[in-house]
């Protein structure tokens, strides 16, 4: 799957975590939704599991994650923490933001891509590989830190036609 075809994936399954229901044959809103966590949608075993963080396995990408924030990368030698500070108060919420239209590339990208981006604009490293272990445990600690917040993502004239995409395959 090309980036173009993850990035339509991601804004299809945001759609469930949407505000807004889009009626096929307009653009106009047809009605509210109560926006839900795919967390409502799992078993009573799972919700108690992630629940916990003390036994939730997935915490164990988080603690890597936050053990790669903190190292430095890159020709510039830098850590994430240098220039953003403590994830807990500068990554609020911005898990919430993807995917987004990148301003300068004008180009859809997800919270990986713009950790990648971080990467090659502030640190001079490498991209990090999609699916890679590094990619995955940093993109779940920045994600960590809006755990319980609900999606902030913006369908306008600039995203839309990913959205459409993205309903469609969904």
């Amino acid at each position: 799957m090309n980036s173009a075809s993850r990035a339509s994936a991601c804004v299809a399954l945001l759609v469930t975590g949407l505000a807004i229901a889009h009626d096929a044959r307009s653009e106009a809103p047809v009605r509210p939704v109560v926006p839900k966590s795919g967390i409502n949608f799992a078993s009573a075993e799972l919700r108690t599991l992630q629940a916990d963080d003390a036994t939730n396995p997935g915490m164990l990408w988080v603690t890597r994650g936050e053990t790669l924030w903190n190292e430095a990368a890159g020709k510039e030698v830098k850590s994430c923490a240098q220039c953003h500070g403590a994830a807990a108060v500068s990554m609020k919420g911005a898990a919430t933001r993807y995917p987004q239209i990148e301003a300068r590339a004008q180009s859809l990208i997800n919270l990986e891509g713009r950790i990648n981006l971080c990467r090659a604009n502030h640190q001079n490293a490498a991209p990090l590989a999609y699916e890679s272990a590094e990619l995955l445990s940093l993109t779940t600690y920045v994600a960590y830190q809006s755990r319980g917040l609900p999606s902030k993502v913006v369908i306008d004239d600039g995203n839309r036609q990913h959205f459409k995409r993205g309903a469609a395959l969904y």
